[in-house]
């Protein structure tokens, strides 16, 4: 288990972390997501004991982050957001220095480092050097560093930025089957990544905003969402704006949180008669909940 106790973290004036305090599950996959300057990567970097809070702890497997740093890196794996790895070795002699670094030698390193590239498909692969590598097999070859001496916990930041769709579908394929026998945080910005967390947080600016499982996330927007589409929706959406407590537009649609003194009759008058206008009732997406907490 991984339990984080009011953790703080600033930069000069610039609160990272703001007293945060939640607990991750064993042998699941928790979800840290946010807008850019959350604070998602100074809460994976304490955790991963790269970085000291101002104060507040982390524990890892009852392990302090901040008083027992060397014995929590023993046992968990750390994949940083940026290219970490070094462009000039070969995918294997990549592997060899990270199992060198934790003590994994002779047969067993041999026999770890071509399960796991044989898992993320890359045992072909094992002489090209890392820096001619496209950007999803980078970040597979990233996690495969990370899990070379088998860490019971895993601290991923942001490990799809910047991966097409293809490679980044793979890649969750990957943690999903890692987080079988691993725990797992997991930082992102893309809110469809939802579908792989267990338990979820929404961090923004420094805080804990909302968290919960993803369905008890979209099940706490309190408001009804509407999605609406009409032949002339720019349009439309300026002329009624005065209606929404949030509105978000999504290609030839919309979905908005209507005011409290507002009724769907008002849109069935003449003044709308030629925008064409079709409104339904709808769950909110992760999106619309993540935009709702954030703003």
């Amino acid at each position: 288990m991984i339990e984080v106790i009011e953790l703080h973290k600033s930069f000069g004036n610039i609160k990272a972390l703001d007293g945060i305090s939640f607990t991750a599950k064993d042998c699941k996959v928790t979800g840290i997501i946010g807008p850019d300057g959350a604070g998602k990567t100074t809460l994976c970097r304490i955790l991963s004991c790269v970085m000291s809070p101002d104060s507040g702890d982390c524990f890892v497997d009852s392990l302090s982050c901040s008083k027992q740093a060397e014995k929590v890196k023993r046992i968990i794996g750390y994949m940083p957001r940026d290219y970490g790895l070094y462009p000039d070795l070969t995918v294997s002699e990549n592997m060899d220095f990270y199992a060198d670094l934790f003590g994994v030698y002779g047969k067993e390193k041999k026999e770890r480092k071509e399960k796991i590239l044989s898992a993320v498909r890359m045992d072909k692969f094992q002489n090209r050097r890392s820096g001619l590598l496209s950007g999803g097999m980078k970040q597979k070859l990233q996690l495969s560093c990370s899990l070379i001496h088998s860490p019971k916990y895993l601290i991923l930041d942001e490990p799809s930025y910047g991966v097409d769709p293809v490679s980044r579908r793979d890649f969750w394929k990957l943690v999903d089957d890692i987080s079988k026998n691993t725990t797992i945080i997991v930082s992102t910005s893309y809110m469809d990544e939802s579908e792989h967390f267990d338990d979820m947080i929404i961090l923004n600016k420094g805080k804990i905003v909302k968290n919960g499982t993803p369905e008890e996330v979209i099940k706490s927007v309190p408001y009804k969402m509407y999605r609406i589409k009409s032949d002339r929706l720019i349009e439309f959406s300026k002329k009624t704006e005065h209606f929404y407590k949030n509105m978000n537009l999504y290609g030839d649609k919309m979905h908005v949180v209507f005011d409290d003194k507002f009724s769907i009759e008002s849109l069935k008058t003449d003044e709308f008669n030629d925008y064409n206008v079709e409104i339904e009732e709808i769950t909110p997406s992760m999106e619309d909940a993540f935009i709702y907490f954030t703003t």
